[in-house]
């Protein structure tokens, strides 16, 4: 469950990023890829 509670809480992190400067560069979107493949193994 940790794992799930880390990708949310940084996906929220970018998101909020996002919306506050209307896009999301690179690296951020290849961070969210990494941590949604994680999230995949979580039990």
């Amino acid at each position: 469950m940790n794992c799930f509670d880390t990708s949310f809480l940084l996906y929220g992190s970018n998101l909020q990023w996002t919306m506050d400067n209307g896009k999301l560069p690179s690296n951020l979107s290849s961070v969210l890829g990494v941590r949604s493949s994680e999230l995949e193994f979580c039990p």
